[in-house]
């Protein structure tokens, strides 16, 4: 008997072994018949369909590292919704692992006695690439809606905290201008200010990374504006917060396009605060913007140790800290991510150039035009759905 016979002739043998073992997981608990058969008849049959097809050595070797052409597709697979639904049931990734290993080791099992000896090898061989497809075609789906559910409740984490956050902000803006406060009442809330003003940075930028991760890009609202007073702005407000540093503005050529400045101000601000941070406290911080025929450059430029080489491909990836050697200090390891999301929404680019002789550059380059003109708000659809609004 052949393996693909065997399967389709063996089916109700063959998912009551699944299910029986299904039942020892801790998240089965509880489901019925059906919902621990979940998907595996068809995933059955179309294991079974597969072996009788024709498969050429190109296949194979595809399908061995789990990239058959289902996997590519729109369409969902019997195993893709396996997935959906043994997340949505609670399973952790090692019980989705463990049904695939218990299936491939029953049909073994049960199919051996049965089988003849010609040909036996190839089909165990099919049989195993096409559980291997299977088998990443759920946990490459598994991923996915863990990845979703992750930075939709940092969406909603960030989206809920600005309602307390704004109420303690604006009690500490009221108390600093009441009369006849302490000196040490005064420095309280002054403390109380400035520790909730870097809460409320580190959860706009939750805010910016769940949209640019779960929508693509960041919403902008592009207006005709002037670049020069946007690093005017910034670069006066990072020297009044770091007193002891020096930071310099340069621009050159013309400067006016169509941006979003809010957008553009959050960029600056977050590579001048990297520049900062891992600047050498001696050494200035320099501001360039130049304009250029179609687009503009802005370039922020610190010296201090080296960013690594083998780091910079991956300097723009959230929740990372530089290995240059400098000091870690407070925030989510998010701004230059953020930053490159910004350039990214504006139809730009950002690369970053690092040694020991020249310093650290990070450089800007925008179209003047941007067309895209989508508000902040349009792209809340995905808290909304959550009913936090």
């Amino acid at each position: 008997m052949t393996l693909a016979e065997f399967i389709t002739g063996n089916m109700e043998q063959i998912l009551a072994e699944w299910e029986k073992f299904a039942r020892t997981l801790p998240a089965a608990q509880g489901m019925d018949t059906k919902a621990l058969r979940d998907h595996a008849a068809k995933m059955l049959h179309t294991i079974a369909k597969d072996l009788l097809q024709h498969q050429s050595a190109e296949e194979q070797a595809a399908k061995s590292k789990g990239n058959a052409p289902q996997l590519v597709g729109k369409g969902d697979t019997a195993a893709t919704s396996h997935g959906t639904d043994r997340y949505s049931d609670g399973f952790d990734l090692n019980a989705l692992v463990a049904e695939y290993r218990a299936l491939r080791a029953s049909v073994i099992r049960l199919w051996t006695p049965q089988a003849g000896a010609e040909d036996r090898e190839r089909q165990l061989s099919r049989f195993n690439e096409a559980i291997d497809q299977a088998l990443n075609e759920s946990v490459f789906r598994y991923s996915e809606e863990d990845k979703k559910s992750r930075e939709l409740f940092l969406g909603v984490l960030g989206h809920d905290l600005r309602t307390p956050l704004g109420a303690t902000l604006n009690s500490a803006q009221y108390l600093l201008h009441s009369k006849g406060l302490s000196g040490e009442q005064l420095k309280a809330s002054a403390a109380i200010l400035r520790s909730g003003t870097r809460i409320q940075k580190m959860t706009n930028d939750l805010l910016d990374v769940t949209r640019a991760r779960l929508g693509g890009t960041l919403p902008v609202d592009a207006k005709p504006m002037d670049l020069v007073l946007a690093c005017e702005q910034v670069t006066e407000e990072a020297q009044a917060f770091h007193p002891d540093r020096v930071v310099t503005l340069t621009s050159t050529g013309e400067l006016q396009g169509t941006w979003d400045e809010s957008r553009l101000c959050q960029l600056l601000s977050n590579l001048v605060e990297n520049a900062i941070r891992h600047g050498f406290p001696h050494r200035p911080v320099t501001v360039s913007a130049c304009g250029e025929t179609d687009n503009v450059q802005i370039a922020v430029h610190n010296d201090g140790i080296p960013i690594p080489q083998a780091e910079l491909h991956r300097i723009f990836e959230p929740l990372r800290q530089t290995g240059n050697g400098s000091k870690r200090t407070e925030g989510l390891g998010l701004g230059l991510y953020i930053a490159a999301a910004i350039v990214k929404a504006h139809d730009g680019t950002v690369d970053v150039q690092s040694s020991k002789e020249t310093g650290t550059m990070f450089t800007v380059r925008l179209p003047r035009q941007h067309h895209h003109h989508r508000r902040a708000s349009d792209d809340h659809g995905f808290l909304r759905k959550t009913g936090t609004q």
